[in-house]
């Protein structure tokens, strides 16, 4: 790949090229190959370059990754002067694309190595592609053949395992290569390519899409720039659009979030398509290129929020990816193979493991970017220009998954468990991959415990005691109980379910804030529920209209049990109180009396009494009670029956002990009746019973 995005932003602003040119001022527009065609003939002519332009003609292979000739040329610098320290850094990259870790190590050496930033990068760059060169023999990759995507400008699948993908096309008319998307049909052997139906012009560069089989719609990467400027004065970027492809030809469109003075490419929609990630090089990230997401709101997008310093390093994260609660991305930095790597970090929430370098043979000495997993996680995609010294040439390769023996799910989902450590014997083994997948040789003759620990959920332990055939059949799928808090939301008068009460969930940090994490609304039965780490404390707010807010501290999973299941318990279910404010109305349903009567039935002795205790816990407070009929009957008789039945319901409260004066009891028969359309009462008892209610209302 590409060197950094950048080099991708300048070769977009090729033009007509101006014979005047120098080889200076080309360098300088970041016209690299323009610029090294120059110094290469200038060197041809007078047999050798200055020392300024050999290093900008050794700057130019590097951008352009070109492997071999910058080593020849940064060799020739540092021949020169062995203490030029761009070249140094230089060379020790350029060692470590061509697996030559020693000699990077040799020239590393002399960079300082009491340096802390130096002994971090040695770890990181040198001792870790040392210590980890095995190749996974489970994973079988081989490289493909996709017509026009050789130039590594993304691709994405439909669910139908269809492939959208940056194509490079060329305009005969005019003898211009432009970018574009298009659709390669899974059922034909990958050879029939059909351009995607812009409906208006567009700019010459589109790549990198997402698709969003929910929303139908794509993501993908657009090219901004100013034609009236000059090539030396042109300010060109990458900025993120959208595209609906509902219907046959489709309008692109500018997202809200881009900011025109900096770079927003390689978009990753989630499934639902409610949050998207990209990189940008905009100010105060981690350094260069980093991953970014926005969430999706009722009116656009939110703010732009970093992934943090467990995905982001000083150096590029380029082309994210995401399966689930799997991160997938490119960086140069974290423990590293050479180039670009292909990481995994977990998201949970707004939470990013620690990133994951997913090892050969998925990564190379060289750039690994671009890897996507089919919609049935069979087989993923990757580009690399591994096959490649001396060339700017990607190639698409495919990775295929073996099908592993053990594998571990959520209880309540049934989706796979990522990231799962598994311990044999109190020790840590290994951990499951993206599939909740893990691989194991595990000998049937031994006594063994085995040990799922995540920190999402609840520890599980398996043991075996002597021989037995059935250790592999226990182990090829086990499922574990994710760590919830959650509860049941009722009203304290009616005991009815609340729904759309909104639940905040905030998280207890180190130097004891409280965090925010994410909220909810109840379901129509009044139920909320989140999934939570077990070894931290949860603050858990309640808040709607009419009601008093209410929140609850939960203990850590991991701490003291009865403390946590006595605040549990008081969940499940929780009465919300009434805040008692003027006019505020309480409809109550479940107020019965006998048929074509005023008695009060006993099965309603537990509403009023909760009407007592609302006048108990607000003594100031005077209500209206009234009684409300439907219009089954005779007005002026529902009229008087409704009267009765408010003073009835008036005079049970008396007998507890209210005083009379602070209850005003009212029938107002069918006068204000919720659903007006006696016909449809008549038809459907259930439209009738909405009307028979008692109301209480503070006056």
């Amino acid at each position: 790949m590409l060197k950094t995005v950048t080099l991708l932003i300048s070769i977009l602003l090729a033009g007509v090229i101006q014979a005047q040119t120098t080889a200076m001022e080309y360098y300088n527009a970041k016209y690299f190959k323009e610029a090294s065609l120059r110094f290469e003939k200038t060197l041809a002519e007078e047999g050798q370059l200055e020392n300024d332009e050999l290093k900008k003609l050794a700057d130019c292979y590097y951008q352009m990754n070109r492997v071999a000739s910058s080593v020849k040329a940064y060799k020739e610098i540092y021949k020169e002067n062995e203490q030029d320290t761009t070249a140094l850094k230089r060379l020790v990259e350029l060692m470590r694309m061509q697996c030559n870790y020693d000699a990077a190590d040799k020239y590393l050496a002399q960079l300082n190595y009491s340096s802390m930033r130096n002994k971090r990068f040695r770890n990181d760059r040198i001792l870790f592609p040392q210590n980890n060169s095995k190749k996974n023999k489970a994973l079988t990759i081989k490289q493909i053949n996709i017509p026009n995507i050789h130039q590594g400008m993304g691709y994405t699948f439909k669910e139908n395992g269809d492939l959208i993908a940056g194509l490079q096309l060329e305009n005969k008319e005019d003898q211009t290569t432009f970018t574009t998307l298009g659709t390669i049909d899974k059922g034909s052997s990958v050879q029939h390519i059909q351009p995607l139906p812009f409906e208006e012009e567009t700019p010459f560069f589109n790549a990198y899409p997402s698709f969003c089989s929910q929303s139908n719609k794509i993501y993908f990467t657009a090219n901004i720039n100013s034609k009236k400027r000059s090539f030396r004065e042109q300010k060109n970027v990458l900025q993120l659009f959208e595209m609906d492809i509902t219907e046959g030809r489709a309008s692109s469109t500018l997202l809200s979030f881009n900011q025109e003075a900096y770079n927003f490419t390689h978009p990753a929609i989630s499934a639902d398509g409610k949050r998207l990630y990209f990189v940008s090089d905009k100010p105060n990230g981690f350094g260069g290129f980093d991953v970014y997401y926005v969430q999706k709101t009722e009116t656009g997008w939110s703010e732009i929020i970093n992934c943090g310093k467990n995905v982001n390093t000083a150096y590029d994260e380029i082309t994210p990816f995401v399966k689930n609660d799997s991160l997938f991305y490119s960086s140069y930095g974290h423990e590293n193979h050479g180039g670009s790597d292909v990481f995994l970090s977990q998201i949970n929430q707004n939470e990013f493991t620690e990133a994951k370098n997913l090892g050969f043979p998925i990564n190379s000495c060289q750039d690994d970017f671009s890897f996507v997993l089919s919609p049935d996680i069979s087989f993923g995609l990757l580009t690399s220009n591994r096959n490649y010294n001396d060339a700017n040439q990607d190639d698409v390769f495919q990775i295929k998954f073996p099908a592993y023996d053990y594998f571990v799910k959520d209880t309540v989902s049934n989706l796979p468990i990522a990231a799962v450590d598994i311990l044999i014997n109190k020790k840590t083994a290994t951990q499951t991959d993206t599939l909740g997948k893990w691989e194991k040789l595990i000998q049937n003759e031994q006594k063994l415990k085995i040990t799922y620990d995540h920190p999402y959920y609840v520890t599980k332990t398996l043991s075996f005691n002597e021989k037995s055939t059935m250790i592999h059949k226990s182990l090829k799928q086990v499922q574990l109980q994710p760590v919830l808090i959650s509860g049941r939301v009722i009203d304290d008068i009616t005991g009815n379910e609340i729904s759309d009460i909104e639940v905040q969930l905030l998280v207890k940090s180190e130097d004891g804030t409280w965090n925010f994490v994410e909220k909810k609304q109840t379901d129509l039965e009044g139920k909320w529920s989140f999934h939570v780490r077990k070894d931290k404390a949860y603050k858990v707010i309640f808040e709607k209209d009419d009601y008093i807010a209410h929140e609850e501290i939960i203990p850590e999973f991991d701490g003291p049990q009865e403390i946590r299941e006595e605040v549990l318990s008081r969940m499940n279910p929780f009465s919300m109180k009434y805040e008692a404010k003027k006019d505020l109305v309480i409809q109550i349903d479940n107020i019965y009396f006998d048929f074509n009567s005023s008695y009060i039935r006993e099965d309603s002795y537990p509403v009023l009494d909760k009407v007592k205790g609302f006048l108990d816990d607000n003594p100031d407070v005077k209500i209206e009670l009234s009684a409300h009929t439907d219009c089954l009957g005779k007005d002026d008789y529902n009229l008087w029956l409704s009267d009765r039945r408010a003073k009835s319901s008036k005079n049970y409260l008396v007998k507890l002990g209210v005083s009379p004066n602070r209850i005003k009891a009212k029938g107002y028969g069918e006068q204000r009746m919720i659903v007006t359309d006696c016909e449809l009462q008549k038809r459907d008892d259930n439209e009738a019973q909405k009307n028979r209610r008692v109301e209480v209302k503070v006056l």
